[in-house]
């Protein structure tokens, strides 16, 4: 799907043509230039479209470094998983009003 490689999809709008890919390192470095490189600084949805015989797909990618939480030991702490999990849930609900918006099929 990306780029000439495939792309797992781990969850799919049951009757439509988009889905979810929740991508580790490990993907990310089997993928290479096939998806865009994960940016810590960025909040932007990455949504990969499908070319060939996956014409008309959408897939948005979560980088699981994007959703990291704390391990809460010592003083400081970065993110709660609570935190984490509500983005994850955020990005998830984003793209599908973008899919609906936009009316994928």
């Amino acid at each position: 799907m990306a780029d000439g490689k495939p792309l797992r999809v781990d969850v799919v709008a049951s009757g439509h043509k988009y889905g979810v890919a929740y991508l580790t390192r490990d993907d990310e470095a089997a993928l290479g230039q096939a998806v865009p490189k994960f940016d810590p600084d960025s909040d932007a949805l990455i949504i990969v479209d499908g070319s060939g015989t996956d014409e008309g797909w959408h897939v948005v990618v979560l980088y699981d470094r994007a959703y990291l939480s704390d391990d809460l030991e010592g003083e400081s702490h970065g993110a709660t998983s609570i935190a984490a999990e509500g983005k994850i849930a955020r990005d998830a609900r984003d793209f599908l009003v973008k899919a609906q918006h936009e009316g994928w099929p």
